[in-house]
Formats: C-alpha cells, structure tokens, sequence
C-alpha cells in the first residue's frame, strides 16, 4: 500500500511518500529540529530512496539541513536545483572573494537607484531576467575536487560565514552601511549562500549520491515513472557559469525556478505532482494520470500562483478533479480563491476555525487516493 503525508510543518513543505519500493521527501519545512523525528514517528521509516529540495527558501531548505544534519536513517540520493553549480566552486573554495563581490553587487545595485530603499532580495538581482540558458559556461568540476581540503574549507567557512556579526567589518567599507536596507539584501544573500554550502556538504559527506536539475525546457533524468522532473533536466556535467554572485543566490532562491517533480501511476498506486514554489507556467506532462492525483498547492496556496489550478484543469481530463494539499502557518493571506475554489483540498493549517495543524495522511485504496479518517477536508473561508 503506497502513502502520502504532509508533514505539519510550523512553515513551508514537508511532503513524504512511499510507493513501489521508493521512499521520497520533498523539501522539509522551515524547522531544522522537528523534521528528524517525524521520519521516524510519523513516516515510520529509516531510509530515503531520494531527499529532494526544490529551492532556496527557507521555509524549504531549512528542514533539508535538518534532516542531512541529525537523522540517522540512511539516505540514498539529494536532488537539488542545478543552478546551485553555476559559482559552487567559488563559494567553497574562495569564500572571502565570493562575499567581497556579494557586498559589491549590492552597493552597485542601490547607486542611483531612488526605489531600492524599499526593494526585496528578489528585486535587487534582478532574478526574473535571468534565464541560465543565457549564461556563459566556464570551466568543468566536480564535487570531489571541491571537497579534497574539506577541514580547511570548512573552518574558513564557519569563520567568515557562521561568524555574524564579526565577519561585518571585514566586508562593509562604511560604518552606516549595515544599518540601512542594503544590509538586509546583503542578510538574505548571505543566508541563501549559507544554506546551499550546508545542504552540499552535509549531503557530500553522508554519502549520499548528489544529483543537480536545471530549470528549462529540457525534461530528463530521475527515476522513471516514480519520481520524474516535470520542468528541469539532470546535470550530466557540472559547470560554472558567468553570473554575478548576487544573481546567482537570488536565482537559487527563485520561486519561478522550483523544481517541479512528477510521480506517475502505476497499476497499484495513483499520481503525485509536487509543485513546491512554482507558477507552472510550462508544459505539463505529457501523459495525464486517468485516476485522481494529488497534487500540491504551489506557494502554499497564495492567490499569486492561480495560474496554476487553470494549468492542472486543463492538463487533467474532465472527468478528473485533483486532491489539492497545501502545507502553511496561520495566514490572513493564504490561502487564495484559486485554491478554495477547488472541489477537494487539504490543509495542515486553515485560515478559518480553531482546529490545530493536522498531519494529512492519505493511502492508495483500490488504486486510488484515499484520505485516512483521521485527515480533515479544508475549512478555509
């Protein structure tokens, strides 16, 4: 009997299955500490076939640290977004050259720029112009080359990175720079960098083989039929790519760019798509599923990725309504009336109501989803 389960994350997505002899988590929610312990009392299981992290976010990444860092249980593969490879290399092998060029773009972005007072990460890079297929390739490399000083690296690393906030003076050139917005663009660059040297090296040392997905039109690599990239391809080679460190931790932190995965039914086990972050402005796949799947509700159900409930629509046959789950905190926001419009949608959380966070736990019966009985149906107004 396969299974799904939507972990009750405080914040983000945490999404589990289990089905044909795999056992997969998509992203692990914004906690570092209580992702480790759910595998074992909620999950029921010791090992992962495959540990995907779609993004940078941390309400994503965070628990992908978490679990990489304490849990005990074994894990196979890390799936993560390829353009996390485009400055790899400099990150960890030059960091004090990589965070001297960040403070640089970031003072280059806000000169005679009136509107960065107010802009986001996000708005300063730039980050929905860049498109990777644009970028120059540079030089070939591999992650053991990467890691073949490791101590070094990472006592350098924890010096310079982990060591807020003595590592300011080192990089600000004026005494005022870090109380103005530049220094919170600077904060959440450095947390994006942060995150992609922790998930890479934990991942490297566990021994967990490492695969990279670039975001694209291209579609391949994964496991066929049991977990497949629905809008990225698999690296086959790693390489750097010309692009500002701003832009490049910006990128990786890219909703627009999740990595969007697809888990296709089988004669015993109904479909998943995994949508994390994404707008689902792409072809979806090619083979629709002929009986309900689940699907999860981009960007915890925000109204700005309503596109994505036309996209489902129109890719499923008529006939066929979707399991919408959505995993969130309390929000006056969230979520949006492409979401409540559907016909059926589970929430950890819903906005309306004094019920608690509810772990979503649904099994194949017959073929089929089925909801267990102690999963509620969303109240959301």
């Amino acid at each position: 009997m396969s299974k799904f389960i939507a972990l009750p994350v405080g914040q983000g997505d945490a999404f589990y299955l289990e089905r044909d002899d795999i056992r997969v988590l998509v992203d692990g929610g914004k906690s570092k500490r209580a992702i480790s312990r759910w595998m074992a009392t909620i999950c029921q299981t010791d090992y992962l076939d495959v540990l995907v992290c779609t993004h940078n976010d941390a309400d994503h990444a965070n628990g992908v640290i978490g679990i990489l860092d304490e849990w005990e249980g074994r894990i196979a593969e890390v799936w993560l977004p390829g353009s996390w490879t485009y400055r790899l290399k400099d990150l960890f092998s030059e960091p004090d050259k990589f965070l001297g060029q960040l403070t640089e773009n970031i003072k280059n972005a806000f000169q005679g720029n009136s509107e960065a007072s107010s802009a986001s990460f996000g708005d300063i890079a730039l980050r929905e112009n860049i498109s990777s297929s644009q970028l120059s390739e540079t030089a070939e490399f591999g992650l053991d080359e990467i890691f073949d000083n490791s101590a070094r690296l990472t006592r350098e690393f924890n010096e310079i990175y982990l060591a807020y906030p003595a590592c300011i003076p080192l990089f600000i050139y004026d005494e005022i720079w870090y109380q103005s917005s530049q220094f919170s663009i600077f904060w959440q660059a450095l947390t994006a960098a942060k995150n992609i040297w922790s998930i890479v090296e934990l991942a490297y040392h566990r021994g967990a083989k490492i695969r990279f997905f670039e975001f694209g039109t291209g579609i391949a690599g994964g496991y066929t039929r049991q977990l497949e990239p629905v809008n990225s391809q698999e690296l086959i080679a790693l390489r750097t790519k010309e692009i500002d460190v701003i832009d490049y931790l910006a990128l990786s932190a890219s909703n627009k760019e999740s990595l969007v995965f697809y888990s296709l039914e089988s004669e015993t086990t109904s479909a998943v798509l995994f949508c994390a972050d994404s707008d689902l402005k792409f072809s979806l796949p090619a083979s629709p599923p002929s009986r309900t799947p689940i699907v999860t509700s981009p960007h915890h159900g925000a109204e700005a990725n309503a596109n994505s409930y036309t996209a489902v629509s129109n890719w499923l046959k008529k006939n066929i309504s979707p399991i919408w789950v959505r995993s969130d905190c309390r929000s006056k926001s969230r979520p949006g009336s492409g979401f409540k419009n559907q016909q059926y949608k589970l929430c950890t959380l819903c906005n309306y109501g004094a019920q608690p966070k509810q772990t979503i736990k649904l099994h194949t019966h017959q073929r089929c989803w089925q909801v267990t009985s102690q999963t509620r149906w969303c109240t959301c107004k």
